[in-house]
């Protein structure tokens, strides 16, 4: 209870010093005082910047600038009419007082006078469509057409510019850049603004153009990323699937059919110019030729080899097999293989450690002429007839071993024959 009663007696003693200020305020309140003649006991007392109520202003001392004009204010959406000192609305049109409310970039001031040009992001501009002439705060039109004037430098920008989309202030000459005439830019077919080309627009010779793309011309810089000339446009090209580029196909693709795919190697399918090197086309696909045992190439067989039974092989030279244009000049076939003429033919048996097969299977055999061989695992070796005596340090391989000849010991002479065991 104890607070309680505190507590009301704050009330009454904050409402009583409230009502002792009201009655000084109006005491000392200028002439303009407005008041509810329905609430004499409540007076209203001075306010500004509201619809239809007085224009607020800077303190005197910030008004005498004669280049700003007028430094007045009201509320978002308003603006000052000079002529009446009151806050209108609408604002901001041709003609009509400029809008000078919080959210424009109106001069603002601060508590003690100061002036400053605000510079957020989301400020608004006093005029839609020009400028606030300064000394009777009306907006003008300025800025909005090719060759038309730049508006003039304001409290957004200490420079002339153009207000106008794709617009901007050519400056006068020895103006200090503060008017011009707005010259059109960075639209399509004009000359880039300062900061580039709209939206999708690119340089071409120069000027803002519709280019780099697919099936588009290409940009000074080339065409966009992915993309390749192709019949003098940009194009998706030289992959597989893709047309040629002007360069052709990337990389080992070759055209099939008039478009970039794998094709012409080995097992691959022909390309429309054929098979590639190394390759020919037997049963519909790129097969491996030109070298021995593959079939010749359409420009023949790898140097030094020539076709020999319908493929390639090293062939007609002397000792070779003949080719099937026969061997090579000067030389005859003899004994199935290329060779001088009268020259007698070659052997066709194995000499001792050369390479046979047994007498009865066909194929090469030992020969006997310089003395009698024995085809053993394979090779020809010496070999001692029946009868004959096996010599110490000689041979012991009996030339009938077939037939069960050994060497054994012959006690008539003393000596070691073939022959077969008791």
């Amino acid at each position: 209870m104890k607070f309680l009663h505190c507590s009301v007696r704050r009330v009454a003693v904050l409402a009583a010093f409230y009502l002792s200020c009201v009655v000084a305020l109006v005491a000392c309140a200028p002439t303009g005082v407005l008041t509810d003649p329905s609430h004499l006991e409540i007076p209203m007392y001075f306010s500004c910047g509201a619809l239809g109520q007085t224009c607020c202003r800077a303190p005197a001392a910030s008004q005498n600038i004669p280049v700003f004009g007028p430094i007045v204010s009201c509320q978002e959406g308003l603006g000052c009419d000079i002529t009446t000192n009151k806050c209108v609305a609408p604002c901001g049109g041709t003609g009509q007082a400029c809008c000078d409310g919080p959210e424009t970039r109106a001069l603002k001031w601060t508590a003690d006078g100061k002036l400053y040009s605000p510079n957020s992001w989301n400020m608004k501009e006093m005029c839609g469509t020009g400028a606030c002439e300064a000394q009777t705060h009306k907006c003008f039109t300025c800025g909005t057409q090719d060759g038309g004037a730049c508006c003039p430098p304001d409290a957004a920008q200490a420079t002339a510019r153009c207000v106008g989309d794709f617009l901007e202030c050519q400056f006068n000459l020895g103006g200090f850049a503060v008017s011009g005439t707005c010259r059109a830019c960075g639209s399509q077919g004009k000359l880039p603004c300062r900061w580039g080309c709209d939206t999708g627009l690119d340089l071409r010779n120069g000027r803002c153009e519709l280019c780099g793309g697919d099936r588009q011309l290409p940009c000074d810089s080339g065409c966009k990323p992915g993309l390749g000339m192709a019949q003098g446009l940009c194009r998706a090209c030289g992959n597989v699937g893709q047309v040629p580029c002007d360069n052709g196909c990337s990389g080992a693709l070759k055209l099939k059919s008039g478009v970039c795919a794998v094709c012409g190697g080995p097992g691959q399918a022909a390309c429309d110019a054929g098979c590639g090197a190394g390759t020919r086309l037997i049963n519909g696909v790129c097969a491996p030729c030109g070298t021995n045992g593959q079939p010749p190439c359409s420009t023949g067989c790898n140097y030094p080899m020539k076709v020999a039974g319908g493929v390639c092989r090293v062939c007609g030279g002397n000792g070779q097999i003949a080719c099937d244009t026969g061997c090579n000049s000067g030389l005859v076939l003899s004994g199935g293989k290329c060779a001088p003429p009268g020259s007698s033919p070659p052997e066709t048996c194995a000499h001792n450690t050369e390479s046979c097969v047994a007498d009865f299977v066909a194929g090469t055999h030992c020969c006997q002429t310089a003395g009698p061989l024995l085809c053993v695992y394979g090779h020809c070796k010496a070999c001692v007839p029946h009868g004959n005596v096996c010599t110490l340090g000689g041979t012991q391989t009996c030339c009938s071993a077939k037939d069960g000849d050994v060497c054994k010991l012959d006690p008539a002479t003393g000596n070691a024959i073939c022959d077969i065991p008791d």
